[in-house]
């Protein structure tokens, strides 16, 4: 019996040392389990292990530093970058550098860069801010004479694209200060003195213990006492540390995103861009040949037509374009299909002109057009025409004078033979100064809008007899025609002096001479509206306009030579007063304005102010 309890006795001290021992491996377990190290992710994928989160910045920092220095530029890292508390193995976690030489093959990045959009859209992304501005200042200067200067008008604008107003700093009262003078003989008075007038305090001014000790104190006059009243505010500046971003990855594990300044992208900042000063060379005027004709020209404004803004982006590097390049994007042109409808008036040589376009292209995107001759008020047809990326708009206020043309006044006269002409009065036309404001896009004028008008010299109407006497069978027509005035006929060896206004189009509707108990005194060539009408020779256009004496849209070429031709019931007019044309120019469509029943050109050629038949120039 007594064994057995020794034996019980025994057991229980194996037991009670396996328990022990139980713990002690259970311990070591539970420690051995707990997290010891830090798994690196790159959007979820953990591509590295370190023993401390530190080291995952440092890695992480040092990346981007690196990258940062060999671009030269701000970068902004694509990836999210995380890092999760793990337990590892010991041969799991990596050193510094192996972490960093991952990272480096793990990220991608975008480098900052600027946008330059016109009127919303990213037509080009350059380096920086300079040369989007040097950009923007050479397209400018472009569509001013050589030597000119342009400076932008730089505007900040906020997130949601309104202009950013400085707001003015608030002046506040300093407090009051209060200085007693304590000295011998002088009464004691109350001065008032603002902050700016504080003396600055030194070390030696102000007491220290030892000073306090040996009663050595500083007069009020060396170290002013202040009092702050109960409304000064003290500035204090306090840092809240803001605690790290974390997310739940796709485990369900809440992982902290790791975050590096320098690797982040900076908020959007953004700038509208305009003219805000430019100074034109001045410029020879061109000698003109005829009193008149000189065209004064004050330029009044000068800006982008589109809305250009400058922003700052991060992209990929090879999305950057240098200078010129930019500069060749942003003065290239697009093509816009576009409908257009049908007005009063139109036709497709018009349109084509108008939309710097050919009428060849129009009819072959528009198949359906079977006769361009015909074409219906409100039809629709398709417009591809070229559209500049970044245009300039000008308003230029020009002064110029016009002359007036004289009215000719035609009464029958019997004692002439018919085709004869006598001058009963002498005429002459008048002038008049008209100032104008044009406004151009690109240098091609789109409007134009009349301030003033002023007549300078009055027309005086020329009246001319032509003859209603038929003349003798037995006379030739040689004959005839060296009989009247010598603007009645025009010999054959002037023929080549002129060409024919439509280069031999159209068809002779109307001829010169006695017409419905009138004289006519030019030819009337018919032709469909928006035919080409030429210049008969080179000269200068004293006339381009509406003329309210039947002609309806009028050009007027003085030839210096004696000699002017007309060009009347003009459906549209492309040169200007003061403007030298060349022979063969087109100078104006075919049109039915004025007085006029069909579609047709009335040309006329007058020698010292008195039409002659223009018959055997052109013909």
């Amino acid at each position: 019996m007594k064994a057995f309890l020794e034996y019980i006795k025994q057991s229980k001290h194996t037991y009670k040392v396996l328990a022990g021992v139980g713990v002690i491996v259970i311990t070591f377990t539970l420690v051995g389990m707990q997290n010891n190290s830090y798994a690196i992710s790159v959007d979820g994928k953990v591509v590295g292990v370190v023993k401390t989160k530190e080291e995952a910045k440092t890695a992480y920092e040092a990346v981007v530093s690196e990258v940062k220095n060999q671009e030269g530029v701000d970068i902004a890292v694509k990836e999210m970058i995380t890092v999760e508390h793990v337990n590892s193995k010991k041969a799991e976690i990596q050193t510094l550098d192996d972490l960093t030489k991952v990272l480096k093959d793990s990220v991608s990045y975008e480098v900052e860069a600027y946008e330059i959009l016109v009127d919303g859209e990213v037509r080009a992304v350059v380096a920086n801010e300079d040369i989007a501005q040097n950009v923007l200042t050479y397209i400018a200067k472009t569509h001013l004479p050589e030597g000119s200067e342009v400076e932008l008008d730089i505007r900040e604008l906020d997130a949601e694209g309104k202009e950013v107003i400085e707001e003015q700093p608030v002046i506040k009262q300093q407090p009051v200060i209060k200085q007693q003078d304590v000295k011998e003989g002088v009464s004691e008075e109350t001065s008032e003195k603002t902050m700016q007038e504080i003396p600055e305090v030194t070390s030696e001014q102000v007491p220290t213990k030892d000073t306090e000790a040996s009663g050595e104190t500083t007069t009020s006059s060396e170290m002013p006492q202040v009092e702050v009243g109960a409304e000064e505010v003290v500035n204090q500046t306090t840092t809240e540390s803001v605690p790290p971003q974390t997310i739940t990855n796709e485990a369900g594990n809440v992982v902290e995103v790791l975050e590096v300044q320098d690797a982040l992208k900076e908020p959007e900042k953004q700038t509208k861009i305009q003219v805000a000063k430019f100074i034109k060379k001045d410029q020879e005027e061109e000698d003109t040949p005829k009193e008149g004709q000189k065209i004064q020209r004050d330029l009044k404004v000068f800006d982008f037509n589109e809305e250009v803004i400058v922003r700052n982006t991060y992209v990929d590097a090879e999305e950057i374009v240098d200078e010129q390049e930019a500069i060749d994007i942003l003065l290239s042109n697009t093509e816009e299909v576009v409908e257009y409808e049908m007005k009063e008036g139109d036709n497709i040589w018009d349109i084509a002109m108008a939309h710097g376009t050919t009428m060849d292209h129009i009819l072959e995107i528009n198949p359906q057009i079977e006769d361009e001759t015909r074409m219906q008020i409100g039809e629709i047809i398709k417009l591809e025409v070229p559209e500049p990326i970044l245009s300039i708009s000008t308003t230029e206020e020009a002064v110029f004078k016009e002359l007036i043309p004289a009215d000719i006044e035609y009464v029958e006269f019997s004692d002439l033979y018919k085709d004869e002409t006598k001058t009963y009065q002498e005429g002459h036309d008048g002038l008049k100064e008209i100032t104008v404001s044009v406004h151009k896009v690109n240098g091609k004028e789109v409007s134009r809008d009349l301030i003033s008008e002023k007549v300078l010299k009055q027309a005086k109407t020329k009246v001319i007899a032509f003859g209603t006497k038929e003349k003798p069978k037995q006379e030739t027509s040689s004959t005839t025609s060296n009989k009247g005035s010598a603007g009645s006929a025009v010999s054959g060896s002037n023929s080549g002096m002129f060409m024919h206004p439509l280069n031999g189009g159209g068809r002779m509707s109307s001829p010169y001479g006695s017409r419905w108990g009138t004289f006519h005194r030019a030819i009337d060539i018919a032709a469909p509206a928006g035919t080409p009408i030429y210049a008969a020779a080179s000269g200068v256009v004293t006339y381009s306009g509406y003329n309210n004496g039947g002609f309806g849209k009028l050009i007027i070429i003085d030839h210096q030579n004696g000699y002017e031709t007309y060009y009347a019931h003009c459906n549209s007019l492309y040169a200007q007063v003061g403007q030298k044309v060349s022979k063969g120019q087109n100078i104006a469509g075919v049109g039915s304005t004025g007085n006029s029943t069909g579609n047709h050109v009335h040309f006329e050629i007058r020698k010292d102010g008195t039409p002659i038949n223009p018959y055997s120039y052109i013909y």
